[in-house]
């Protein structure tokens, strides 16, 4: 094959190790670093360290055994957290009102955890955390934005109509939508905050300021597990749009001279992959973490310290139903692949590269002839 029949093939991809080398290999070290502290964490509160001191072992693992089980564990925990994403790739044809706030969260975590270092060091995590009407007020003050900035625009008025305002201008629309994005950080910063100080009172964390910021930290834990639901509802009530979208990027890949652009997107999507999968095993970590802390029980009795805990019930509960709530989304992919599938078999020619009309995408499955010639 020649030089410019590579330049111009418009086949997969084999460079594996730019989508997937690259994605898990950063998320394997740091999984590895947060399973061992999640352990270290874990025995030290409940059992004082008993389980992970070597100091008064006989016969201790080798280093070297215990780097492979951590790389390895670090490698499946990556895995693991990176459920989300495939939801979120697949439905990517679209996005619902509620995740149009997504970037307003993200910038509202970060003004958040601003916030909560700022307090600490003024008036104190503890005393702000006692003042129930403020952050009930504030609470309901951005949580009332956050559903009126949700509501879907009305229909555009017809152009004919002459009692329709002139169109702003660009500069104006620009202004507009940095106020709308910094009023919407705002708003999830406010709901966060009242959040975190509300959930400190409920759990009794208010001279646990340590605590409390770990809580702040794990919060994006709860809202990727929450938005990946959001996503996959919106699969369900979406899923011919879907399909159509699908068959409009097949189509795509397979131009001429597309495969520079694909190069472009796929690599800024992989790097991002993996700084977002490494960001949510900080969280997630942080989230165990906490829950070890706040559900774990009281002092065992007769021990001797005093001071080892035992594992409640709750604490397992609470693992248990976050492991659940995070990974469910991810099986119905199984059977939304299959749909692609199906749908792939009855148009076949609605996905290919001939079919550079967009009329084609309406055409009925009646039309479309699958040969049935054996090679």
């Amino acid at each position: 094959m020649s030089d410019d029949k590579k330049s111009t093939s418009t086949g997969a991809n084999t460079r594996w190790w730019e989508s997937y080398l690259v994605r898990y290999f950063s998320g394997a070290i740091v999984g590895a670093m947060c399973l061992t502290a999640i352990l270290l964490y874990a025995d030290w509160r409940l059992y004082s360290g008993a389980h992970t001191s070597l100091s008064d072992s006989k016969q201790p693992l080798p280093m070297s055994a215990v780097a492979f089980m951590l790389i390895a564990g670090g490698l499946v925990y990556s895995y693991i957290i990176s459920a989300p994403i495939t939801v979120i790739h697949f439905g990517r044809s679209g996005r619902s009102a509620l995740e149009q706030h997504v970037r307003y969260f993200w910038l509202g975590w970060v003004i958040t955890l601003l916030a909560l270092q700022v307090i600490s060091v003024t008036v104190g995590l503890r005393e702000m955390a006692c003042s129930l009407v403020i952050w009930l007020m504030l609470m309901m003050v951005s949580l009332s934005y956050l559903l009126v900035s949700s509501q879907p625009e009305g229909p555009k008025p017809a152009a004919t109509d002459l009692n329709v305002a002139r169109p702003i201008g660009r500069k104006a629309k620009r202004s507009r939508e940095a106020w709308r994005n910094g009023l919407g950080a705002m708003a999830w910063a406010g709901m966060l905050l009242s959040v975190v100080m509300l959930a400190a009172r409920a759990f009794g964390l208010q001279g646990r300021p340590a605590v409390m910021s770990l809580m702040a930290f794990a919060l994006p834990t709860l809202f990727v597990g929450g938005m990946q639901y959001v996503t996959l509802f919106r699969i369900f009530d979406t899923e011919r749009a879907l399909h159509r979208f699908y068959r409009l990027l097949t189509r795509a890949r397979t131009m001429n001279n597309s495969k520079d652009v694909r190069e472009t997107y796929t690599h800024l999507r992989e790097h991002s992959n993996a700084t977002f999968i490494v960001l949510l095993e900080l969280c997630f970590s942080a989230f165990l973490i906490f829950c070890v802390e706040v559900f774990a029980g009281h002092p065992a009795a007769g021990s001797a310290s005093g001071k080892i805990g035992v594992v409640s019930e709750s604490m397992v509960n609470a693992v248990l139903l976050l492991i659940a709530f995070w990974m469910t989304p991810n099986l119905f992919m199984w059977s939304r692949a299959n749909q692609l599938e199906k749908d792939f078999a009855k148009r076949p020619l609605l996905y290919a590269a001939q079919a550079k009309s967009p009329a084609a995408d309406t055409e009925p499955a009646s039309r479309v002839m699958v040969s049935r010639r054996r090679d």
